[in-house]
């Protein structure tokens, strides 16, 4: 019995690892704010993730564009 017990803890907390090996890691830019939703493109990796999945977001500010900056391009 006891050693039934110590398979099933080794077998829960390898199963709790590999969840954590599976978690993926994507980058991308925030393109629209709309009420309570956000766009962000993620390039050509959007085509992995699927409707219903779990997505944590880590943020860090950026410089909004400023229209002054966009005017002197090109002069």
């Amino acid at each position: 019995m006891k050693k039934l017990m110590v398979l099933v803890v080794a077998l829960a907390f390898l199963a709790g690892l590999s969840s954590v090996a599976l978690a993926k890691t994507y980058s991308g830019e925030v393109t629209k704010v709309s009420g309570n939703k956000v766009t962000i493109d993620v390039g050509s990796k959007a085509s992995e993730i699927s409707k219903g999945d779990n997505v944590k977001l880590d943020v860090k500010k950026g410089s909004k564009p400023s229209a002054a900056g966009s005017a002197l391009v090109g002069c």
